[in-house]
């Protein structure tokens, strides 16, 4: 079993209490804002999920680059979302309370995901996009690539020890949805398709 560091919950992006971990799991997860230390259960091997993981093909209305990496759909019944999840490249996943979402972790601990639901609150897109911006900053990351659309945003950073951040969020219904990654900056040109694969498949379900 992998032991979990997480934060204290912090929605959106107010100053946390860490579960000592490292710089790097803490910047993230203040980013993502809702894992908790008591919220996330234990790692199970990739299949046990809070939510559907289905083996399947990609679909064609799914937007994905041509590779041999084979995907699987998860699919969020509460927030009704749905995210490809690379298959050979986690080989835990750790559900979040509540049903919110799930995370899944490779064995090597050099990447990682996060997705999940939430209900938006009183915050409005700006105000949270301005406020990860602020919280990356705050702790010393530098801002690669940033993108605020009329109901998303995309930032992507590398934190002081050299990880990859990259956070989607977006706004559907009444809902917050997000995914959250974070890999090794020297893995990013072998990652990147990949990434670009997941982030592009993350979407509401109608």
């Amino acid at each position: 079993m992998m032991n979990h560091k997480i934060v204290e919950n912090v929605f959106p992006f107010q100053p946390f209490k860490p579960c000592a971990m490292n710089l790097r799991v803490s910047l993230t997860l203040s980013v993502l804002g809702v894992l908790t230390c008591s919220g996330l259960a234990q790692a199970y091997p990739v299949g046990h999920v809070s939510g559907s993981l289905l083996s399947q093909g990609l679909g064609a209305e799914t937007s994905l680059s041509e590779s041999s990496i084979p995907y699987q759909t998860y699919i969020n019944d509460t927030f009704n979302f749905r995210v490809q999840v690379p298959e050979n490249m986690f080989t835990s996943a750790a559900p979040m309370v509540g049903k919110m979402g799930q995370r899944f972790l490779s064995s090597s601990g050099n990447f990682e995901m996060a997705v999940y639901g939430q209900n938006q609150g009183n915050w409005t897109l700006e105000q949270l996009y301005e406020n990860t911006l602020f919280v990356y900053r705050q702790q010393g990351a530098e801002i690669t690539f940033s993108e605020l659309g009329s109901d998303q945003f995309i930032i992507s950073a590398i934190d002081p020890e050299g990880a990859v951040l990259y956070t989607k969020k977006i706004f559907h219904e009444d809902n917050l949805l997000t995914l959250g990654l974070f890999y090794d900056a020297a893995l990013q040109l072998e990652l990147e398709p990949v990434v670009d694969d997941i982030a592009d498949s993350f979407r509401p379900v109608d």
